[in-house]
């Protein structure tokens, strides 16, 4: 998993071991399309026409959430890959063509962000409201790390929004640290922004979005590739399995 930062510069083979191939979140490309920086778009086009065969494109926790209630079992880590999606990029990239997501991935892009930030949003308040005291989460990483990996918010989260999660077959792990099921790893990563947002570490819920792209993608992928030292922070404290690689 390669955040933009590191493709900013085009510069993944210089970071990778020899022969890694690259995931990338769906949301990159709407948010680099987004950003609109010329010189960006251009390296990243010229860079993605060489190594297009080893490269693919992941799918969204929704994705994901909609498999495990299918199949009632959790995903595995090789479905976090649109094969579809990675399908349609390499045979653009062949043809030395390079296409944009359509309208129909824009729209689910579009949706997937605003439940993001809506529910970041809600449960934010929900900490206000109860007047939670994070004054030792302030000032020791040990308290603010027990916090982050508790159970209890975790379940609160589920119990809410997706309460077919605590039936049986699954409470058992709903919650557990290290976090296996596809929701409740997206919960984590929602609660870490409202504690972080709570302790005014963060300033909008926006600009969180991507971020939470990446770090969702490498809890399947196991490695990571970034300079963003917010982003390597977050990982080590509710991914901590994940391998980072960085320019250093």
């Amino acid at each position: 998993m390669v955040d933009r930062n590191i493709l900013s510069y085009a510069r993944p083979e210089q970071i990778l071991p020899r022969g890694a191939e690259v995931v990338l979140p769906d949301a990159y490309f709407h948010e680099m399309a987004e950003a609109k920086r010329d010189e960006e778009l251009d390296g990243f086009v010229t860079w993605i026409r060489k190594h297009a065969e080893t490269v693919w494109i992941a799918r969204y926790w929704w994705d994901l959430l909609k498999d495990e209630r299918r199949s009632s079992s959790m995903a595995s880590p090789t479905q976090i890959i649109s094969e579809e999606w990675t399908r349609s990029l390499r045979a653009h990239a062949k043809d030395g063509e390079f296409a944009w997501p359509g309208d129909e991935r824009q729209e689910f892009y579009e949706k997937c962000k605003a439940e993001f930030i809506g529910r970041s949003r809600a449960w934010t308040e929900r900490v206000a409201d109860h007047g939670i005291d994070l004054s030792a989460e302030r000032s020791s990483e040990d308290c603010l790390r027990e916090l982050l990996r508790a159970p209890d918010p975790i379940q609160q989260h589920v119990r809410k929004w997706e309460p077919e999660f605590m039936l049986k077959s699954w409470s058992h792990c709903v919650g557990v640290f290290p976090d296996r099921p596809a929701i409740c790893r997206w919960w984590r990563i929602i609660n870490y922004y409202t504690i972080m947002h709570s302790l005014g570490e963060t300033a909008i819920f926006e600009n969180n979005w991507e971020d939470a792209q990446y770090a969702f993608t490498a809890s399947y992928v196991g490695r990571l590739a970034t300079d963003d030292k917010r982003l390597i922070e977050m990982m080590d404290r509710i991914f901590p399995g994940v391998t980072i690689f960085t320019s250093d």
